[in-house]
């Protein structure tokens, strides 16, 4: 079924990536995901359709984690970084952690 979000989506999430800049002028929050393992890691493309967000980068360091993600199409627009990477990088405003729970306390 085609709603809004398909039709929308695209036309949103193009303006951070050419400006940085959301539609009212201000700067979008930069934002790496931490883990891809929590039942709803995949909210990262909700962030990536909203002009207010510039979804940075993903981290995962589970092998068969990280090998699941790079095939799937929600995270593919996405650099993956190191943990060292991503926590280094300049200007971050949030860091989403969604790895397994059981993960959650690394």
């Amino acid at each position: 079924m085609l709603t809004r979000r398909h039709l929308l989506t695209p036309a949103a999430g193009s303006l951070p990536a050419l400006t940085g800049l959301s539609a009212e002028g201000k700067k979008s929050l930069r934002y790496p995901q931490i883990g891809v393992g929590h039942a709803y890691a995949n909210k990262i493309s909700v962030y990536a359709g909203n002009r207010d967000w510039e979804v940075v980068g993903i981290v995962e360091e589970d092998p068969e984690l990280l090998q699941k993600a790079k095939s799937n199409p929600v995270y593919q627009p996405f650099p993956i970084l190191t943990l060292e990477e991503a926590l280094n990088l300049p200007d971050l405003d949030a860091i989403g952690v969604e790895t397994r729970v059981r993960d959650l306390l690394r």
